[in-house]
């Protein structure tokens, strides 16, 4: 649970599925990706960082023979984020709490304006 909130975390943060998006289409070193999404490199690879953590994009130290220097390759790695309402309970409430089945029960009855209107009650 733990990592899905650390993943959904990144994810919210400013470029982060921007970053992604441009690595679906194949990888790319931290100066394109700043270039091209027009932000500051330093804001990019600590970004980069960010997603490298969370197992959402795979960074490549390699040399670039024709600048003669190092240079970091991002690429995208295949994950997939599954959200129903059960797992954001778990999430905000904590993964034991969420688990205590709650019955709801309705206790009343009105009728207004030709709707069938219900009073609920949870029970512990």
């Amino acid at each position: 649970m733990e990592a899905l909130r650390e993943r959904l975390r990144v994810l919210g943060k400013r470029c982060s599925m921007e970053i992604i998006a441009l690595l679906s289409e194949g990888p790319r070193y931290i100066s394109q990706l700043s270039e091209e999404l027009g932000v500051p490199y330093a804001t990019i690879q600590n970004r980069v960082v960010e997603l490298e953590r969370a197992g959402l994009v795979e960074v490549i130290d390699a040399f670039d023979e024709a600048s003669k220097r190092a240079v970091r390759l991002v690429r995208a790695v295949n994950f997939r984020l599954e959200i129903s309402p059960r797992v954001l309970r778990e999430l905000w409430m904590g993964e034991a709490e969420a688990r205590i089945p709650h019955r709801i029960r309705i206790s009343t009855y009105r009728r207004e304006g030709g709707r069938t209107l219900g009073t609920l009650r949870r029970e512990s």
